[in-house]
This record gives structure tokens, C-alpha cells and sequence, in this order.
């Protein structure tokens, strides 16, 4: 189970992310606060983080970024990723492979996605939650990554370890 929020407010931008897989903070989140912040995840690509926000850098909204990122990677499929531009630019990706349930949704400012879930109600609790916590960036990412745990049920189980 992963599930995020990339999210624009104000003069701030972030991510916020829960994952059964450990060092997930090494992996899913790229930020950079003049063009935009990434959340990769399911069969993660990390160049998808740098090679991201060098698209939005270069002025490429959260769609054509998407869009450049998935046509260039011969597993997108197996994929997912939200973006969310300093422009204001908002955009979601999930493939066909990704683990069931996956999905991603939009608002504005925002996109939350998630994969290996029970169903999608995880994903819709975190948005509504996101979109009705009051503060900066800090206080609606706790609250959504805690409406989406509160919702979650992990399909795969804890993780093995030998």
C-alpha cells in the first residue's frame, strides 16, 4: 500500500506520503519550490522526480510533463505519479498494470493517488479531507494522510522479511 498528496498553497508546495515499503521518502517524493513537486510510486522510476521537474522548469505544465514522463518509459504503465506545478498545473497518472486498486484524483492545487488498496474510498477520503483542513501545507497533509490510513486496508500484508 502507498498512498500520496502533492499539493500547491499559497507561496508553499510539498508531498506527503505513507508506504508499507520502507525509505519511501527516498524514493517517491521530488520537490523543487521554483518548479513544482512529483510523487512517483508504484514500480517506481526516480528519474520520473529529476527528469520532472526539469520538464516544469523548462515550462511544461503537469499534463505535458506527464505526458513527456509516460512516452518516454516503456513500463508506464506499471506506473503511477501526480504533479502539481508552480504554475498552478495539476495532473495525475495511473497505468493499467499498477497493483489493484490504484487510482489518482485531481483538485485544485492538489493530486492524491494511491495503489495496492482495498478500494478507492482511500483515495477519495484523503482529497475531501485535503480539501476541507484548514492551515498551510502542514496541517491538510497530516489530516489527509490520516483520512487515507483511517481508510486503508492493505491487500498484500506486512511486508516479509528473511
Amino acid at each position: 500500500m502507498t498512498f500520496s498528496i502533492v499539493a500547491k498553497a499559497d507561496d508553499a508546495i510539498g508531498i506527503a506520503v505513507q508506504s508499507k515499503f520502507v525509505s519511501v521518502g527516498s524514493v517517491v517524493p521530488f520537490a523543487d519550490a521554483e518548479a513544482g513537486a512529483i510523487a512517483t510510486q508504484s514500480f517506481a522510476n526516480v528519474a520520473y522526480g529529476e527528469d520532472g521537474l526539469e520538464h516544469l522548469r523548462n515550462g511544461l505544465t503537469a499534463e505535458e510533463t506527464i505526458e513527456r514522463l509516460t512516452d518516454e518509459d516503456d513500463e508506464a504503465e506499471r506506473r503511477q505519479v501526480g504533479v502539481v506545478g508552480t504554475d498552478g498545473s495539476v495532473a495525475g497518472f495511473t497505468g493499467e498494470d499498477c497493483f489493484d486498486t490504484a487510482l489518482d484524483v485531481q483538485g485544485e492545487n492538489y493530486t492524491v493517488q494511491g495503489n495496492i488498496l482495498e478500494n478507492e474510498e482511500t483515495i477519495h477520503a484523503m482529497a475531501e479531507t485535503f480539501e476541507e483542513a484548514d492551515g498551510g501545507l502542514p496541517e491538510p497533509f497530516l489530516a489527509a494522510l490520516e483520512a487515507g490510513e483511517y481508510r486503508a486496508a492493505e491487500k498484500v500484508g506486512p511486508a516479509e522479511w528473511e
